[in-house]
Order: C-alpha cells, then sequence, then structure tokens
C-alpha cells in the first residue's frame, strides 16, 4: 500500500507541475520552457515505473522505432521557412497579422500581413500563435533574421518560421497548418523551406510536398498504435 501510496504522491506532484507549465506557456515562449518539460516528462515516468515494475512493461519515451521518418519529423516537429525575396518587415509589420495596429510598433508596409489577418493569429510574448478552441497555441509563427528566431527585437526581419507539432494535437489541426502555409505561400514575396534543412519549396509544390510527408508521418503513427493528440503522442513530441 505505501508504494501505491508514494506513486499517487508523485503523478500528482507531476500534474501541479503540468498545470503550471500550461500557464507559463501562455505568457512565455515555449521553447523556453523546453528544459523544464523534459524534467517533467522524466519524473512522470519515473512514477510510472516505481515500485519495481517488470523490465518488458517499463514505460519508455523510444518504444517506437523511428527510422524510417525524416529527422525533422521523429518528435512530430513540423516547420516551414518564408525568407522574403524583397522588403523586410518589422514587428509592428507582422503584428498586423492579429488584425490589429500596434500602437508602439506601427506597421511599415504592411499590407500582406493585415491581408492574413482572417487566419487567426494573435500575440504571445514576442512571436504570433493560433490557438486552437480551449486558447492552446497550436501553430506558431517565429520572427527570424540571417536564419534563426528572434525575440525581444522590432525587426526588420529576415524571414518567419510556421511550427507545429502534429503529434501534440489532433488531426484536424493539420488542415489548419496547411491552410495557414498555402496562404502565406500566395500573399508573401517569400522563398519557402522545408524542414531544418531548408529544402526549397515551390510555391506550387509547397502544399502538396507538405501534405504528403504528413500523411506518411500519419501512417508511421497509426501502425505503432499512436493517435495525434494523446498522451502517448504528446510524451514523444517533447523528447
Amino acid at each position: 500500500m505505501t508504494g501505491n501510496r508514494d506513486r499517487c504522491v508523485k503523478v500528482s506532484r507531476t500534474r501541479e507541475h503540468a498545470a503550471r507549465l500550461l500557464e507559463k506557456t501562455r505568457m512565455h515562449d515555449a521553447r523556453v520552457l523546453a528544459e523544464e518539460l523534459r524534467c517533467l516528462l522524466a519524473a512522470v515516468l519515473e512514477a510510472l515505473n516505481a515500485g519495481g515494475r517488470d523490465p518488458a512493461t517499463r514505460v519508455t519515451v523510444r518504444a517506437m522505432d523511428k527510422d524510417d521518418l525524416p529527422d525533422e519529423l521523429v518528435n512530430g516537429s513540423v516547420n516551414v521557412v518564408f525568407e522574403f525575396s524583397k522588403g523586410s518587415p518589422a514587428f509592428g509589420d507582422l503584428f498586423l497579422l492579429t488584425g490589429e495596429v500596434h500602437s508602439r510598433f506601427p506597421p511599415h508596409s504592411g499590407a500582406p500581413f493585415q491581408e492574413l489577418s482572417s487566419l487567426g493569429f494573435r500575440q504571445v510574448d514576442d512571436y504570433f500563435a493560433i490557438a486552437d478552441a480551449d486558447g492552446e497555441p497550436t501553430i506558431w509563427l517565429y520572427p527570424m533574421l540571417d536564419g534563426h528566431p528572434v525575440h525581444h527585437h522590432p525587426g526588420p526581419f529576415s524571414g518567419i518560421n510556421i511550427e507545429f507539432n502534429l503529434l501534440a494535437h489532433p488531426v484536424s489541426e493539420i488542415e489548419v497548418f496547411l491552410s495557414v502555409i498555402d496562404a502565406m505561400s500566395r500573399r508573401l514575396d517569400a522563398q519557402a523551406f522545408w524542414g531544418d534543412r531548408r529544402e526549397p519549396l515551390t510555391k506550387e509544390a509547397l502544399v502538396p510536398t507538405v501534405k504528403n510527408r504528413l500523411d506518411e508521418a500519419m501512417r508511421h503513427w497509426e501502425r505503432q498504435g499512436i493517435t495525434p493528440g494523446s498522451e502517448a503522442a504528446i510524451t514523444i513530441s517533447l523528447e
């Protein structure tokens, strides 16, 4: 009985920790919290495996074979980068995505971003995100300079990174992500790139290529019995 009580206490504490982290993500960049999330995951696994659990049934994060997935998809992470061909928008221009004009950072031109305000982005710390019905960010937009995301920076920027995790959210969010990159591709004078390797994609090839790769990744996880948005899928996405 003592072992069961100890495991319940550990799980309860990790739930409280998770609740605090979710609150933080509403105010801060999720990347800053990555290390803390990894610590939380380790605590959850410790609680689940406590009490001399048989090694054959121990819970592990790397239980699935990921060798047949591209490196950038092993944790469900999807990145599409748009590097501006001409013109370098500042923070005030990007803020037009929210449908409003920033009081301290007026736009310089911003026309294409104003036209994209219907996508539903809102400001989250120094970045922008589209939230699901529960108010949780699902699709992130990071301003970029010289190929890297920047924060606390007024711009101008050389590009933007659209990020989505297909494991951490329900399948329905994939269509939202595809609609976002499609609209960005059509409205922006920019070159699109897939993944960390920066594979260039034409406007015509962007959405079909990304959709095919996400479909392949989803078939892989389905074969493993992993459902997007489930606890098991979220655990993999946090690796």
